[in-house]
């Protein structure tokens, strides 16, 4: 591990049976933090009243065909697996589900205890997601968000289906 908590060998490639792409960890620091930058608002995110920066995070993508799917950051901190984002940019069936589980499959081998999910209460399709998954709702932290947009104001006051965004929701899949 790097003093950022990164792996410095890279994962084999996993190909998803059944799927049409593979998973695999995203090298290449420049590209992976120029992607993040493009898809982040502003130059870091807010998660759990802490901070992230693309140079953070650690990622698998989901590719097909030359071209990228999906990706999953996470952020390692202590055996816990924080995840930043799981996102599919694509009509191909599984991606996520994909990225978990290489998530899953690599906290274990790394000796990780837990992967976190923290989501807004807005999300309830995260929320569906991770629970399909096996992770458990752990923690509400009311008016978590109400207090990150004093500190940054570009955070949405509402959010999906209208919902206002107010909180904050962990859930965890426990990897031992």
């Amino acid at each position: 591990m790097s003093e950022r908590g990164v792996s410095e060998t890279p994962a084999e490639p996993v190909k998803v049976p059944g799927a049409a792409f593979e998973i695999r960890e995203m090298k290449d620091r420049d590209e992976l933090e120029a992607l993040l930058r493009m898809r982040w608002p502003g130059s870091e995110l807010i998660i759990g009243g802490q901070f992230v920066r693309p140079e953070d995070v650690e990622s698998f993508g989901a590719f097909a065909d030359g071209r990228l799917h999906g990706m999953a950051t996470w952020r390692t901190v202590g055996r816990v697996m924080h995840i930043v984002a799981v996102n599919a940019f694509t009509d191909l069936k599984g991606v996520g589900i994909g990225l978990i589980d290489a998530m899953v499959a690599h906290g274990k081998n790394a000796g990780m205890s837990t992967l976190r999910a923290t989501i807004t209460n807005d999300n309830t399709i995260a929320m569906r997601f991770y629970q399909k998954r096996g992770f458990r709702m752990t923690a509400l932290h009311p008016g978590m968000i109400d207090a990150m947009r004093a500190i940054k104001p570009t955070i949405p006051e509402v959010g999906l289906d209208g919902i206002p965004i107010h909180d904050e929701v962990e859930l965890e899949l426990d990897l031992r």
